[in-house]
Parts: C-alpha cells; sequence; structure tokens
C-alpha cells in the first residue's frame, strides 16, 4: 500500500470517527433497579443497600400522598433506614414481609397513609409504629426536620417545586440537610431554617430571594437538577438515574445514593443529558423499568448536543 493511500485511509477513520454520534462511546456501565411497579422497584432499592436495618420508613406510593415523604432523605439517612412504599389504603404483602425480613423495629410512616395500614404495620412481631404527619406538606416537613440532629444545613424549595426537593435528596441525606418548603407565596419562614449554610433550589416564581442565600436553579427541573450537580460536591464514580416526573422512585433510591454521597440525575422518557461531574466512565444505575427511563435515553445521555431528545414518528 502507498502511503498517500494509507494516508487517505486514516483520515477516512479520522472523519467517520469524528461523525459517530457520541453515545457510541457513551457509557458502557449501566445497571438498573427495578420491579414491576413502583413499590417493587422500591423493594429492589432496598435489596441493594440493606439486609438488615432496625428502622424502615414507609410512604405513599401514589403522587398525590407521596409529596409528604419528599423530605424524608434526610431522617432515612440518619437512621440507615430504607424508603418502603405502599398503597394508601392497604399494605401491600412483599412490602410486609420485606419489613419482617430486615429484622426492622420501628416503622416511621411519613405523611398520609390510613389507619388500617397503620394496624397491619402493628401486627408484625417487634415492630413499633412512629407516624410523621402534619396538616399539610410543610408542617410534614418541619416535623420530620425535627427529628434530625446535628443538621449542618438546609436547602429550600418550593411549595410545588417538589422534583427540585430530590434533586438534592441524595446531598441532603449524606451532609445532614433539612429541607423546608416555601409558602405557597414563595415567602420563607426563617425561624425554620437550621445549620450554618441554607440554599434555595428552584427559581425565583417558587421560593423568594433570602439575602446572601445562593440559589440553585434552571429553566425547568432538569436544569435545575443540572444547576445542583454543578454547585454542589457529589461522588459521580455512581450516578443513579431516575424519572423526573413520577417522583416515587427518586425518592426511595435517595438514601441508597446517600450512601456514596452519588448524584441522582432525573431524566424524562423522551429527554435526558449528562451533567457536569459525570463521565463516560461513571456507573450508570437506571431506577425504574423501561417506560420510567428508557434505554434509549441512557444511551444518549453522553450526546454532544446540550440536549438529547427522541422525536415522535
Amino acid at each position: 500500500m502507498s502511503k498517500r493511500k494509507a494516508i487517505a485511509i486514516l483520515a477516512i477513520i479520522a472523519m467517520v470517527l469524528t461523525l459517530m454520534p457520541a453515545a457510541m462511546f457513551g457509557a458502557t456501565n449501566v445497571d438498573r433497579l427495578a420491579g414491576a411497579n413502583r413499590i417493587e422497584t422500591a423493594l429492589k432499592i432496598c435489596d441493594a443497600g440493606w439486609k438488615s436495618a432496625d428502622t424502615v420508613i414507609l410512604a405513599a406510593a401514589d403522587e398525590a400522598n407521596l409529596v409528604d415523604a419528599l423530605a424524608a432523605g434526610p431522617l432515612a439517612a440518619q437512621e440507615n433506614a430504607p424508603i418502603l412504599v405502599t398503597y394508601k389504603n392497604s399494605l401491600n404483602a412483599d412490602v410486609k414481609a420485606k419489613i419482617a425480613a430486615l429484622g426492622a423495629k420501628k416503622v416511621i410512616v411519613v405523611g398520609a397513609v390510613s389507619d388500617s395500614v397503620v394496624e397491619e404495620l402493628k401486627a408484625i412481631a417487634g415492630v413499633t409504629v412512629e407516624i410523621i404527619s402534619g396538616k399539610n406538606r410543610i408542617e410534614t416537613a418541619n416535623l420530620i426536620n425535627a427529628k434530625l440532629k446535628n443538621v449542618a444545613g438546609t436547602f429550600v424549595v418550593g411549595y410545588l417545586g417538589l422534583p427540585d426537593a430530590l434533586s438534592v435528596a441524595s446531598y441532603a441525606a449524606a451532609n445532614y440537610f433539612a429541607n423546608v418548603i416555601a409558602n405557597s407565596d414563595g415567602s420563607v419562614n426563617k425561624d425554620n431554617l437550621r445549620g450554618a449554610t441554607t440554599y434555595i433550589v428552584g427559581g425565583t416564581a417558587r421560593v423568594a430571594d433570602i439575602d446572601g442565600v445562593t440559589r440553585f436553579a434552571g429553566s425547568d427541573r432538569l436544569e435545575t437538577n443540572a444547576a445542583v450537580a454543578k454547585g454542589l460536591q457529589f461522588d459521580f464514580t455512581k450516578v443513579y438515574v431516575a424519572n423526573g416526573r413520577t417522583l416515587v422512585d427518586a425518592l426511595a433510591v435517595a438514601p441508597l445514593a446517600a450512601k456514596t454521597n452519588s448524584f441522582v440525575l432525573l431524566v424524562e422518557a423522551n429527554k435526558g443529558k449528562a451533567v457536569e461531574g459525570m463521565s463516560v466512565s461513571s456507573q450508570i444505575i437506571a431506577v425504574g423499568g423501561t417506560a420510567a427511563v428508557p434505554q434509549s435515553v441512557l444511551d444518549n445521555l453522553f450526546e454532544e448536543d446540550d440536549e438529547f431528545t427522541i422525536k415522535s414518528v
């Protein structure tokens, strides 16, 4: 082969490599924690992090009642407790069996579940039940925060900015931060702030400015998630990926991610991108089934475009 031909071949190879989609050089170390539904996914998360647990935190699985539990990550980390979810009006049999198998001595029920669920929990041998439930999400968060010890700081999120709470949930759990929810008008009761450092998560439409306080915010929940990744210190060796619209998986994985100070990346069913700090060598763990976190989104996290979007056809 002539030298000129060899150079031409190398040039063509270089051009092809340049034009290849970034996904072809994307994350190759991908795992998934998923069950047939959100309850089973939370059980899979529990299996990944806990062989035994003195305490279990239990929340309602439906979105309407889940909001009360979104501040529970730091309490779960403090108690080294998994977060399990069940139906509001009945205790899932597999959840009941898992509580017993873990050897739990206490179940902390956060938010709205029925009296019948509480009675079923009390029937588990050796288990006591504690209920944390306020008249609204603000009061419930404050009651959770009152249980925290050695609080280093506070994250303030909007009354309707619940995905923002999950963007910081693993950091809050790993670093002893409380979660305070702003009033519906964006105002904040400063008496509820704890610790030496306060951060606001979300835009000014959700939380009013507080003098001297750093804000992490973007144009939407995914951009705010990216701002959190950039502004706080995470270990990106392992990254959990959860759906930013159906929030239950991101809630359940927060105490597991906190064990390694890992980031929880929020994506949507047709959209997602890697954030600053991630690399193709990061271990990617999808949380939830392929309907929640499609494989196509995972395959394209490292696209060079600002954002990867799957177009409907």
